[in-house]
């Protein structure tokens, strides 16, 4: 029992700092998305959009910021995306 015990104690180390696969699905399908409403267009509005983007994944390429607040901004940016008017 107490060697089962460890491995598991020895595989929880492990993974401490691996970030969880749907919180990565989900930020990868939220980044995707934002990216795909931006249109190519020089828009102030949309500009703004793109540089905070462009910030947020640099900050998370970093590893400024972790991927829990790296999810969280492309959620605040993604609501801010769709309260513009089109």
């Amino acid at each position: 029992m107490s060697r089962q015990h460890n491995k598991v104690s020895s595989i929880m180390k492990q993974n401490k700092n691996v970030a969880p696969l749907l919180l990565q699905k989900s930020t990868l399908h939220k980044f995707n998305t934002i990216r795909t409403k931006l249109p190519h267009s020089s828009h102030p509005e949309h500009e703004r959009y793109k540089n905070k983007l462009d910030e947020l994944v640099c900050l998370y390429k970093n590893e400024s910021i972790c991927i829990k607040k790296y999810n969280h901004g492309l959620d605040q940016l993604m609501r801010q995306l769709n309260n513009v008017k089109k």
